[in-house]
């Protein structure tokens, strides 16, 4: 009997050995660590009753928001425009997602919509790449100034640091596992 008991477990043994084989990779192997695409979703500039912060000495403000006290130091509401739109996105959004944006002062142009153009936005260990086009209005479009901004929704993770990229030139960084959330600094009121 126990020659039968030997090859029985020497077969069940044999069997989970080549089905362990045979998964998939993606079942066997870690997920990578280097540049994996991250989802996003463009909010449009009037999704919200409020505007963006005066900010001065640099030429692109840069923030990876991740709770609505961080959303309010950025964003301030604005009651003149249309009533109907909320001020600021529901505090659950920052349960799950978080929100990058990156803006410049312009001409004001006809198409705010199309200055900023996300290209593409990677996790490259730890490090949050956002690449950008930027293009400014013309200036025969208009005389005023304008503050025009691109934020994207992107799934909450943990980054080290924060890469900005327009027009495939580096125009910041912001060390995120040191507490810096924004470019520049912007004061978060307690709650």
């Amino acid at each position: 009997m126990s020659l039968t008991r030997r090859h029985l477990q020497q077969r069940i043994l044999g069997f989970l050995g080549i089905a362990a084989l045979k998964l998939p990779a993606s079942a066997t192997a870690s997920p990578p660590a280097e540049d994996v695409a991250i989802p996003y979703h463009r909010i449009g500039m009037d999704a919200y009753q409020n505007f963006l912060v005066n900010w001065e000495k640099q030429p692109v403000l840069y923030a990876l928001i991740q709770t609505p006290a961080q959303y309010n130091a950025l964003f301030h509401p604005a009651g003149v425009m249309d009533p109907k739109r909320p001020y600021a996105p529901p505090d659950s959004l920052f349960d799950k997602e978080q929100i990058l944006v990156v803006a410049r002062v312009v001409t004001a142009g006809s198409n705010p919509d199309k200055v900023f153009e996300a290209v593409k936005l990677r996790n490259n260990q730890q490090t949050l790449e956002l690449h950008y086009r930027f293009q400014a209005p013309r200036t025969d479009a208009g005389t005023s100034q304008e503050k025009n901004f691109l934020a994207l929704r992107i799934p909450k993770q943990n980054f080290k640091t924060l890469l900005v990229f327009e027009n495939n030139q580096k125009v910041g960084e912001l060390k995120l596992d040191s507490g810096q959330w924004s470019v520049p600094a912007m004061v978060v009121e307690p709650d």
